[in-house]
């Protein structure tokens, strides 16, 4: 490959919200900065399409700091980092002043926005609301469709952010183990691409399985694995994302934009599923035979109907729901399906472990921000109005201030050619071959592996051994024996590669935590056991290359006190239809 060479203060490694945030940080704090995305800045990663709310805390809205920090600790089964959920609480307004600066447009007034909060995700009876969690502790800014992040580029590109779309990151580089840049190729002309960095912040989002229930299917886990190889720690994996997905059309986003509006989900049996959110009612429904599962749309009332409208007007939706054909007024149920995010993780609880709360990893130079930062800000379950983008902000802010204090100290040693060698070689060894799998191929076993419920969503010992077997198979035999023809194929191969070493962080997590709690279930150990599983995961490349996990405990000021009763998930077969 013809390779072209770059050098920067600071590398970020995807250009959502949490690597927009970071780059405009670090470049309003001097540093020369470059963004690389494998699409394109501004309009890739999760943020494009999770783009409903901004949340925020402000006790100018009458939130309690003392009364909200306890009840995300009570509601996360204690696994949350309370350094963490307390950076949210501190900064999260914050981020949203950096919104309005940076140009972000909002579709209600500022003066207007504790009372949207209050009608729209509260709900009262008045509205004709059906929502029983009520989400009182924090709060919400509401935000026109797919606005953010192009705004959050436009302002980068002002103030001097570089930008390099369409270039897919493959690997760190490290010298003395000290994190030093990183290598990929230009997706376009398959040109290789070398950056020098002072540091490196990864922001390339989450893991899936390309799910066709999911609109990002471009995240394929990229910077975990590239952190993992290097030599970080990473943790979590095994809290599941439980998005779920119209079964017509499942790859728009039109759906999503009602839920707040108006929740009633029935099995096949017309039992209304008490759904608090993305969690076990749906899959444990279809689990335990009461599918398929519907939304029903025949039981609006008057004043759903009403709601659902008006929400939709303040959210500035492009209408995007007629697009799919999805109209409350025509009543009827739309079939559901489980599992649209197959292969992701809770916001929050997977990715680097970040010993402290700036985002720094375990490797120097190395720093994480968004999907990809293991925060636990939330703990075992994703908690109230979206739980992913305000947080990345956050995180990504931190880490960039981090990152610059860290560039004014550390040296700088120039790289040389056998520092780049090793990931080179790793880039373009799919494009050497000259005979060998599909990747295409490849990834579809995967999904047959690894995204059934019965692996992902409700788990057994002896299913999660089985899936792993098949994993470890693809990563050792048939993953080395891809081939790439074209830059199209090469990226295809290295996402492949990335998925199934994500499975088997997954599956491996899965099987550590012999427990259940918050969204992780297992049909083998089904109760919350405090006593040995208030801890959270580390992950690591061993010294003989296999996956090494070992427990890093809550510290004991933040456990419950003693006697306290675990919570408990609605699983539909505690709760048996009568025949």
């Amino acid at each position: 490959m013809n390779t072209q060479t770059l050098r920067c203060d600071l590398l970020v490694a995807g250009g959502s919200t949490a690597g927009c945030f970071a780059a405009n940080t670090a470049r309003a704090l001097g540093l020369d900065v470059l963004v690389v995305d494998k699409a394109t800045a501004g309009q890739s990663g999760a943020s494009i399409m999770a783009s409903g709310f901004w949340a925020v805390f402000n006790e100018d809205w009458g939130m309690d700091y003392d009364a909200t920090l306890a009840w995300i600790n009570s509601n996360s089964s204690y696994l949350n980092h309370r350094g963490w959920t307390e950076a949210f609480l501190q900064d999260s307004w914050g981020t949203y002043l950096d919104l309005k600066r940076w140009g972000v447009q909002f579709p209600v007034p500022e003066e207007q926005m504790a009372c949207f909060f209050r009608q729209s995700i509260i709900g009262d009876d008045q509205a004709g609301h059906h929502d029983g969690d009520p989400h009182t502790h924090y709060g919400i800014v509401p935000l026109s469709h797919r606005c953010v992040t192009p705004a959050l580029r436009t302002y980068g590109n002002r103030i001097g952010v570089r930008f390099l779309d369409r270039t897919m990151i493959t690997d760190l580089v490290c010298r003395n183990g000290v994190v030093r840049g990183a290598v990929g190729f230009d997706l376009e002309t398959g040109a290789g691409v070398r950056v020098e960095a002072g540091a490196v912040v990864l922001a390339a989002g989450r893991n899936y399985f390309r799910s066709p229930g999911m609109h990002i299917s471009g995240q394929t886990g990229d910077g975990d694995a590239m952190a993992y190889r290097a030599g970080a720690v990473l943790s979590g994996k095994e809290f599941p994302d439980m998005h779920m997905n119209i079964a017509k059309d499942p790859m728009w986003k039109g759906n999503g934009e009602m839920y707040p509006a108006y929740f009633r989900f029935d099995d096949a049996l017309g039992r209304a599923i008490p759904n608090k959110g993305f969690d076990l009612s749906i899959v444990s429904s279809v689990h335990a035979g009461y599918g398929p599962v519907y939304w029903d749309f025949s039981k609006c009332t008057e004043n759903d109907l009403r709601s659902i409208d008006e929400y939709l007007k303040k959210r500035n939706n492009p209408k995007e729901t007629q697009r799919v054909g999805l109209d409350p007024r025509r009543g009827g149920k739309v079939p559901m399906i489980g599992g649209a995010a197959a292969g992701g993780c809770q916001e929050q609880t997977a990715g680097l472990w970040t010993p402290d709360t700036d985002g720094a990893s375990t490797l120097p130079g190395l720093y994480s921000a968004g999907d990809g930062c293991a925060t636990w800000m939330w703990g075992a379950i994703i908690q109230g109005p979206p739980p992913g983008l305000s947080p990345a902000a956050v995180s990504g802010k931190r880490a960039a201030k981090a990152a610059a204090d860290y560039l004014r100290a550390a040296p700088r040693p120039d790289l040389s050619e056998g520092d780049f060698a090793g990931a080179e070689s790793h880039r373009d060894s799919y494009v050497r071959r000259k005979s060998g799998f599909d990747p295409r191929w490849v990834t579809q076993l995967l999904q047959n592996y690894a995204m059934p419920y019965y692996i992902l969503h409700i788990k057994e010992e002896k299913r999660l051994e089985a899936a792993l077997t098949l994993i470890q198979y693809l990563e050792e035999h048939m993953v080395p024996l891809m081939r790439a023809g074209d830059p199209h194929m090469l990226r295809l191969a290295h996402e492949t590669e990335n998925m199934a070493l994500n499975a088997e962080m997954i599956l491996r997590a899965s099987l550590f935590r012999k427990e259940s709690r918050g969204w992780h279930y297992r049909e083998d150990y089904p109760e919350q056991n405090d006593a040995e599983w208030l801890a959270w995961n580390q992950i690591r490349r061993g010294a003989n290359g296999a996956m090494e996990l070992a427990k890093a405990g809550v510290p004991r000021e933040w456990r419950p006190a003693e006697g306290t009763e675990p919570a408990k998930p609605w699983l539909a077969w505690d709760h048996p239809h009568t025949m």
